[in-house]
């Protein structure tokens, strides 16, 4: 059976609406794209599609990319913080370590303005 191809974002309720036993949605993906990542843990909705995902036969996943600026939830335990983001997304880690002055040189810095008087 060979589902129609949604337009727009795939929430964990389509998957769940579109999933049957015998089907599955993930070999019409070929990119999941998560933003806020870091909230791919626990009962979030994005660890539920996760699950999801690790049901369909690995040579059938699509690929996955998260984005997040705070991938640390436990600052006392941040490698396992690490280690569970990567494995509840199939994913690595990635952080800027060259270049970081050529990615300041493009990156908006906010003015400050100073109201004095109340």
């Amino acid at each position: 059976m060979s589902l129609p191809i949604p337009i727009g974002p795939l929430t964990r309720s389509v998957v769940l609406a579109e999933r049957s036993p015998q089907t599955y949605i993930w070999f019409q993906v070929s990119l999941l794209i998560f933003d806020e990542c870091h909230h791919t843990r626990k009962n979030h909705a994005y660890n539920g599609i996760m699950r999801e995902y690790y049901q369909c036969p690995v040579d059938q996943r699509p690929k996955i990319f998260g984005m997040t600026a705070s991938p640390i939830w436990n600052a006392k335990d941040a490698v396992n913080s690490l280690a569970a983001l990567e494995k509840n997304l199939n994913a690595t880690v990635v952080a800027v370590r060259d270049h970081v002055a050529e990615l300041s040189d493009h990156s908006p810095r906010p003015k400050e303005v100073v109201i004095s008087g109340f």
